[in-house]
């Protein structure tokens, strides 16, 4: 009996000592993962903390000090490059963070709010001089986390979902010009570490940016979709209900709508080799200018880029991340001497749909429109950097193409008024109803349209 009491009696000091345990391993996890900012340029300002039994919370304000180390860390996971010029616009940030979480390991998520709460140095200088009553409204705005990114993240099976709190602002400019920033219902979840999610999902209602006498900008019903098995095997898509461009205190002007905006992108490797596709599509492109009026109707580009060596793609994304730390013309030179190694390797180029149904100019009324399928295939060659060097047209040769073109007669007409070299195509065309039709084969430097030898090397 006393046995039984005294194994109870210990069951319920471990139950009581665990919260206090729990918020010895939560700090310590928060603590390590500082000490990693902190690396990459971040320094702690202030870290206070409050505890209850069950809760604690910590709150954090940071200072960029080092932002080109900060973006290069950014830029290493993210995939994607910021440019160089945001180095100077971060440099000197301060950012607010809060931290709430559970004293009982993995009872709830981890609660994050982060907000940056002044500009840098650079900027605020920058504003003041132009207009210091926005400087002291963007900082009072910044001040009361005006923008606020919050997400919840399981610990225990790395999922997290979040938000980006609402933002409707308005305000007038020193000269009498009103600019507005609308942001509605902003919402993401996925899987993974926070800066390199193994899949993400971002939704947004609307986005409204308006400075009156320069720029108008609205997005409606965006959404995105991206799962990352690896740096090079991934799927990603972004989707746009609606998208509204009006740039004025031109002399044009321009206001251009895009309606059912759709794109996607995918990597797949396979042992030494890896395969690109992207496909874009719009339901309507709307451009009015005073020297430019377009409407297009269904705009479809399906690419795909396979046989591509994946030690030169990743030379590729490497020197990219090292594009700060280069001279523009070792760069240029470094770039172009990779792409010349890929294309020795051999490569293909499909393109499955390029299309428009109908184009309108105001200037040439209704064209009707155009589609394209092709395969380009380069020949893999190791003299063909060589070749290239004394002519390009040595390298003919490595390249076959195949193609099926249909256009309309009307927009064949306006190429030929434009452009003269087209008229030598027409004895070749094969006519279908109001379209021209167009298939040729470039196979061992002889080209053959519909049937017929157009040039042999």
């Amino acid at each position: 009996m006393k046995k039984s009491i005294l194994a109870v009696v210990v069951l319920l000091l471990a139950v009581a000592t665990l919260p206090i345990v729990g918020n010895s391993y939560m700090k310590q996890t928060i603590d390590e993962g500082l000490q990693k900012l902190k690396s990459q340029g971040l320094h702690t300002k202030i870290d206070t903390s409050t505890s209850s039994y069950l809760n604690s919370s910590r709150h954090f304000e940071f200072l960029l000090k080092d932002s080109k180390n900060f973006v290069k860390y950014f830029n290493k996971y993210s995939g994607k490059q910021m440019l160089t010029y945001v180095n100077t616009m971060l440099d000197g940030v301060m950012v607010g963070a809060d931290v709430t979480y559970s004293n009982l390991p993995f009872a709830k998520a981890l609660e994050i709010e982060v907000y940056p709460l002044s500009l840098s140095s650079k900027m605020k200088n920058a504003l003041q001089e132009s207009d210091e009553k926005f400087a002291e409204y963007i900082q009072k705005f910044l001040q009361s986390k005006g923008i606020l990114y919050h997400v919840d993240y399981n610990l225990l099976n790395s999922d997290f979902k979040g938000y980006i709190k609402d933002i409707d602002e308005k305000h007038k400019l020193k000269g009498g010009a009103e600019v507005a920033l609308f942001l509605h219902k902003a919402t993401f979840r996925g899987n993974g570490p926070l800066i390199a999610p193994n899949s993400l999902k971002t939704k947004l209602k609307e986005l409204h940016l308006d400075a009156k006498k320069t720029i108008s900008l609205e997005l409606k019903n965006f959404s995105s979709l991206s799962n990352f098995e690896s740096e090079n095997a991934y799927v990603s898509s972004t989707n746009i209900e609606d998208i509204q461009i009006s740039l004025k205190g031109m002399k044009q002007g321009l206001n251009a709508s895009i309606k059912k905006f759709r794109a996607s992108a995918s990597s797949k490797e396979g042992g030494d080799i890896i395969n690109l596709n992207s496909k874009t599509s719009l339901e309507s492109l709307n451009i009015d200018s005073n020297i430019l009026q377009v409407k297009l109707k269904k705009f479809n580009f399906d690419v795909a880029f396979n046989n591509l060596d994946k030690k030169l793609i990743e030379n590729l994304q490497l020197l990219s991340e090292k594009s700060d730390f280069l001279s523009e013309k070792l760069y240029q030179q470094k770039w172009q001497n990779l792409l010349m190694n890929l294309f020795s390797r051999g490569l293909e180029v499909n393109v499955a749909d390029f299309s428009v149904k109908d184009i309108f100019t105001k200037s040439r009324g209704d064209l009707k429109g155009f589609d394209m399928k092709g395969k380009v295939i380069v020949k893999e060659d190791p003299l063909l950097k060589s070749k290239i060097k004394i002519s390009p047209l040595l390298a003919i040769s490595d390249v076959d193409v195949l193609t099926n073109i249909r256009i309309s007669k009307k927009i064949m007409d306006n190429l030929i008024r434009e452009y003269g070299k087209f008229t030598p195509l027409m004895k070749y065309a094969k006519e279908d109803g109001d379209d021209l039709l167009f298939n040729m084969k470039f196979i061992d430097s002889k080209a053959i349209l519909n049937g017929k030898t157009f040039y042999q090397k």
